[in-house]
């Protein structure tokens, strides 16, 4: 197996042009499926923490039971130390990491602060900035945006369809 080291350099310093084409064509096909910019940043990770395993799988289940989530990783061992009502507290927590869509943010949020225990539950997010493209159209599929996308693409068919087909029919755009 070959083993890449970065950057690869000479005796004096100066950057094998070489090895920069051997890892180009070598990660090429990788690199060509990532996604940056604006279609990466369409994306978000929310982290949520939980007090418990029991609360923890509540929630991941009921965000991706009602699509507000793709997919929840449950981490356990954290840590937390804060200031709560004038006090310093420390707890033992889970952390949630969520990937979800960015126009379901406010749902998701409503969501957990409906079914979480704590009076003012953590809930932050950050733009996914890149990630496999499969991967990232994966989340737009498994999540409530891409289902409201359907409806509406089913609904202008309908539409067109009792129309007779003549030119295209507005199904709105959110």
């Amino acid at each position: 197996p070959t083993v890449f080291s970065s950057p690869m350099r000479s005796s004096r310093g100066a950057y094998h042009a070489g090895t920069s084409a051997m890892l180009e064509r070598r990660l090429g096909a990788a690199l060509s499926t990532s996604v940056g910019g604006p279609g990466g940043q369409r994306y978000r990770v929310a982290w949520i923490t939980v007090p418990d395993r029991s609360t923890a799988q509540k929630l991941a289940s009921g965000l991706v039971e009602q699509k507000l989530a793709a997919c929840v990783n449950v981490i356990p061992g954290i840590t937390s130390t804060y200031a709560w009502q004038g006090k310093i507290e420390t707890d033992e927590e889970l952390l949630l990491m969520v990937k979800t869509d960015q126009k379901l943010v406010d749902k998701l949020i409503g969501y957990v602060e409906e079914n979480h225990p704590y009076d003012s539950p953590e809930v932050i997010t950050t733009k996914i900035e890149e990630g496999r493209k499969g991967y990232l159209d994966w989340i737009g599929q498994n999540t409530l945006v891409s289902d409201e996308a359907t409806s509406r693409d089913a609904a202008g068919a309908a539409d067109e369809q009792r129309s007779g087909g003549g030119g295209a029919t507005a199904t709105g755009d959110s």
